[in-house]
């Protein structure tokens, strides 16, 4: 996640360093008086002045919310780096002008925000002349004070608003901030719809209001370049193992088995080989939380002959959980966690459990889901991490999907009642088929390597 500074070094990087205009608009309760502020709060706090003019917003109110949202104004206002002003919409437009413009001579602000211009606008709207004035004077206002103007505007339900396009033709950068109910949860996202002087290249940038973080930017990171996948192998700890399970760093394997079939001895391979490569692995559940994921692990040592204290030494050292609901959050925000998770922990390999819960959520959006998919999968890749995405079969469409976006797929299924086999395919090579028996042997060699080296771990 980036904060809204950052997220204007990457969309309009010269905007904070020179002068200019930002337009925000977007319907009410979109963000943009978060927006606001959180610019205003920036410059204040590398000690320039900002000047905070709004018509309806009581101060102390304001003051509140933004500390609630970790933005301090009442400690800038101290320090006499930020003026917040609120003036009657009953006066002339004429007369508020010429009080702005006082403001600024006084104050000398680095940055002002107007909160919002929709009073102004509405009161020059059927006098030509008088809308010629107001825009001349938001488009010498930045040169005047050699800074930043932000103006926020609140677009009508319907329709065009009053004044709309007056703003928008001063304004250098306009962000649009919209939201929309999926599943019964506000998704937010905020458009770059125009930035004098940069590209365009992402037309949407999901983002949240947290809490003590403020606004929060989820900027995809859409790589260029399709990444390569290192050809080092990890060290897979017995032949016969090998014969089955190979794993190399930086590629995508993806397993499946039976809904009702759930093999739990799959963690005493994940085990194996973060023992076996000394690596660290990092595993993010969609169904199960952290402390239920360590004592699967524990007891299926356990169950195979090994102290349960040294079991749970060895998986503590070795694997990292984590849980997320992904119900409760929106896919960019669920995206944007995950990869906070990747840069903070700077895992190894990254096994993603509980995959098929997104089979369901996103059956009407799975272009969505796949293109976050995709470009995560890449990301990870470039870094050299090793990824494995474990879930039931539970679809053919969402298994092809899977299957299309890794390097490795291991699919067990029932070849007879109550007995597992095993298909695998690797990039470049043909699929092979392993008998239960096969699947047995290997398992039993993996636990009989755990057991061998925990003692001495």
């Amino acid at each position: 996640m980036i904060s809204v500074e950052e997220f204007f070094e990457r969309f309009a990087p010269w905007l904070l360093r020179n002068r200019g205009t930002l337009l925000i608009e977007g319907f009410p309760g979109a963000g943009k008086t978060t927006m606001a502020s959180a610019m205003c709060y920036s410059f204040a706090r590398r000690n320039e002045r900002c000047l905070y003019v709004t018509f309806h917003e009581d101060k102390e109110k304001v003051f509140r919310i933004l500390s609630s949202l970790g933005i301090d104004f009442g400690a800038m206002e101290r320090k006499g780096l930020l003026k917040y002003v609120r003036l009657p919409v009953t006066m002339d437009a004429e007369a508020l002008i010429n009080q702005i413009s006082d403001l600024v001579a006084k104050l000398r602000p680095r940055i002002v925000v107007v909160d919002s211009v929709n009073p102004l606008l509405k009161a020059v709207a059927t006098d030509v002349a008088k809308r010629a004035y107001l825009q001349n004077f938001f488009a010498s206002l930045p040169e005047v004070m050699n800074g930043l103007v932000v103006l926020t505007y609140e677009l009508p339900m319907r329709g065009v608003g009053v004044g709309q396009e007056d703003v928008e033709f001063v304004a250098d950068v306009i962000v649009t901030l919209k939201y929309r109910i999926v599943r019964k949860l506000i998704t937010r996202f905020a458009e770059v719809k125009k930035s004098r002087g940069s590209p365009l290249r992402v037309a949407e940038v999901p983002f949240t209001i947290r809490e003590g973080m403020g606004m929060r930017f989820l900027a995809p990171i859409v790589l260029e370049h399709i990444s390569s996948s290192r050809r080092e192998a990890l060290t897979v700890p017995h032949p016969g193992i090998a014969d089955v399970l190979q794993v190399r760093r930086g590629e995508v394997t993806f397993v499946t088995y039976p809904p009702d079939a759930r093999p739990a001895e799959l963690t005493l391979m994940l085990l194996a080989i973060s023992v076996a490569n000394r690596v660290h692995t990092l595993f993010v559940s969609y169904r199960y939380s952290p402390k239920d994921l360590l004592e699967l692990f524990v007891d299926t040592l356990v169950s195979r002959g090994i102290e349960e204290a040294r079991a749970r030494d060895v998986v503590e050292k070795y694997m990292e959980f984590r849980s997320i609901n992904p119900t409760s959050l929106s896919l960019a925000e669920i995206y944007a966690w995950e990869l906070e998770q990747v840069d903070k922990l700077k895992p190894d390999v990254m096994v993603f459990h509980g995959i098929e819960v997104f089979n369901y959520l996103y059956t009407d959006s799975v272009d969505e889901y796949f293109a976050n998919l995709y470009n995560q999968l890449q990301y990870l890749k470039s870094l050299g991490i090793t990824v494995i995405r474990v879930c039931p079969y539970v679809s053919k469409r969402f298994y092809l999907l899977n299957a299309s976006v890794s390097d490795v797929v291991h699919r067990f299924y029932f070849s007879k009642p109550g007995q597992l086999s095993l298909y695998t395919w690797r990039r470049g090579a043909k699929p092979r088929v392993f008998k239960p028996d096969e699947v047995e042997k290997c398992l039993n060699a993996v636990a009989n390597y755990l057991k061998s080296i925990i003692g001495a771990v």
